[in-house]
């Protein structure tokens, strides 16, 4: 669901170099892309695994030339490298899972309609004052052969 927004935000400010940093598996998710977004593959199970490996990743992605930070996946590794690019005082933004509505959902009488995920992603961007809006014409893009469900 990610890889449609991160086309749009590329697409709506050209001017602004995106790197797209996961595992390096996903790589191919990112081939269409517009040519201001550039995908950095970790290595999760080798060079950058455990902190070290962590603060490895940092030095190789060369993060003091970030200007700001979204963190979309909101695990205790995205934010290991949230809190080292705080530290150096760059804007970081994170995306809240919406947890705790979740658990109250499976196991209270709470009844509140929960915020989808693609909203949840664009409210990261929003939170550092890019303009985005929910399109369906972008979030209808078929699945791409070995990632359906």
């Amino acid at each position: 669901m990610l890889v449609p927004i991160i086309k749009q935000l590329a697409l709506a400010y050209p001017d602004w170099r995106i790197t797209m940093l996961s595992r390096k598996q996903t790589a191919s998710l990112f081939n269409d892309m517009p040519d201001n977004v550039h995908f950095v593959g970790a290595d999760l199970k080798g060079r950058h695994k455990g902190i070290q490996g962590l603060n490895l990743l940092l030095q190789d992605i060369q993060y003091q030339s970030f200007d700001i930070v979204a963190d979309m996946h909101s695990v205790l590794r995205s934010k290991w490298l949230c809190w080292r690019m705080r530290v150096i005082g760059k804007r970081v933004a994170t995306l809240c899972k919406g947890r705790w509505q979740k658990w109250l959902l499976t196991h209270t009488a709470y009844n509140k309609p929960l915020l989808p995920t693609a909203q949840r992603y664009l409210h990261v961007f929003q939170q550092l004052g890019f303009s985005l809006s929910l399109s369906s014409a972008i979030l209808e893009q078929p699945l791409r052969k070995g990632y359906g469900i």
